[in-house]
């Protein structure tokens, strides 16, 4: 809109200018709106590409650094369900001696899904929160505090969807013997139901809060 407004206006200017130079003034009002259009159009594209490829290029980033990290996971679970203190290089030590290296990635694929599914749904759900918590101002001069409050959100509410992955994740990693994901996700169900796919979705969306 602006475009075409400077356009008209440079046209206007160019019916008040004298015969000689109306035509060489109009030639060039024209070639700097195509000009701009040309750009405009060039970023416009440019954007529309960036927003669809971003969340996918986070979620194989966030997938990527899940499986190199998830021995530290285990660990951490092990750590908080053990009725014996012990250190967390004892624990990964343990897990060795007794159940393998493997043992170690237990977990990954419901690991997986869920870290790429809350990255990806987390960009995806940004933007509206944002734009609901802003209503009339625009997003450049939102203050800082309602940036994290529509951060927090998006985090919160795509951690809190995808919480049975969780779950399922938590219950490979703590147990000695190698659990098939379907049926340890269908063995919550028959057991818990709906209420134990969300176990402990409170702690996960302040924490990602």
């Amino acid at each position: 809109r602006d475009l075409h407004k400077e356009y008209r206006r440079q046209r206007q200017m160019c019916i008040r200018d004298s015969p000689s130079s109306a035509a060489a003034s109009c030639a060039s009002a024209s070639r700097s709106f195509s000009a701009s259009a040309r750009s405009a159009s060039s970023a416009a594209c440019r954007a529309a590409s960036f927003a669809s490829s971003c969340p996918c290029a986070s979620a194989t980033a966030a997938g990527l650094a899940e499986s190199l990290t998830l021995p530290i996971d285990i660990t951490k679970v092990r750590l908080q369900t053990s009725a014996v203190a012990s250190g967390q290089l004892a624990i990964g030590r343990e897990i060795v001696a007794t159940e393998g290296v493997g043992a170690l990635w237990k977990g990954v694929v419901p690991a997986l899904f869920r870290q790429c599914s809350y990255t990806g749904l987390s960009l995806v759900l940004y933007e509206p929160v944002r734009n609901y918590i802003a209503g009339d101002v625009p997003a450049a001069e939102l203050p800082f505090w309602k940036r994290v409050l529509a951060g927090g959100t998006a985090g919160g509410l795509s951690i809190f969807a995808v919480n049975p992955t969780d779950v399922v994740k938590a219950r490979l990693q703590n147990s000695p013997e190698s659990l098939p994901v379907v049926g340890t996700l269908k063995q919550v169900w028959a057991r818990s139901g709906v209420s134990g796919l969300w176990a402990g979705w409170s702690p996960n969306v302040a924490r990602c809060f």
